[in-house]
């Protein structure tokens, strides 16, 4: 599935994360430090809105 994005401004957790970015997988298998999101994906529920997401990893992709 593809993210939506939507304005930075719109989502307090995204703040330091480069405009026009979203997260656009999740990889449960690599425990590094999350990065920000600010889409409609997983990460949004995952991360952004404070759900506890140990052990995971996201990848960036610009959106388009």
């Amino acid at each position: 599935s593809v993210a939506r994005c939507k304005p930075c401004d719109l989502e307090p957790s995204c703040v330091g994360l480069p405009d026009g970015y979203n997260v656009h997988s999740v990889f449960p298998t690599n425990p590094v430090l999350y990065v920000r999101c600010q889409d409609e994906y997983w990460m949004e529920t995952l991360y952004c809105h404070g759900v506890g997401v140990t052990g995971y990893n996201a990848e960036l992709r610009k959106c388009v």
